[in-house]
């Protein structure tokens, strides 16, 4: 399992996280809503831990190297 998200990713998702399992704790949900964000809630927490998205490795994509700033490589002439 090779990790496919980046730091800001990661970021979003545990933010996200958070704010739906504070949504969890007010009152008046109904009971499939309550199930509803807690799974969303905790499927949002286990892939911004584990750095490891299942949907993106299914659609081929990663945005681990997005910030990464690669330098161009040096040429060398020949005289």
């Amino acid at each position: 399992m090779r990790c496919n998200l980046g730091m800001p990713d990661r970021l979003i998702r545990l933010l996200f996280a958070l704010m739906l399992g504070a949504e969890l704790l007010l009152e008046g949900q109904s009971p499939d809503m309550l199930a509803l964000l807690a799974a969303l809630s905790a499927g949002l927490l286990v892939t911004g831990l584990s750095g490891f998205s299942p949907l993106y490795a299914l659609l081929g994509l990663s945005t681990r190297d997005l910030l990464r700033n690669k330098p161009p490589k040096a040429r060398r002439f020949s005289a």
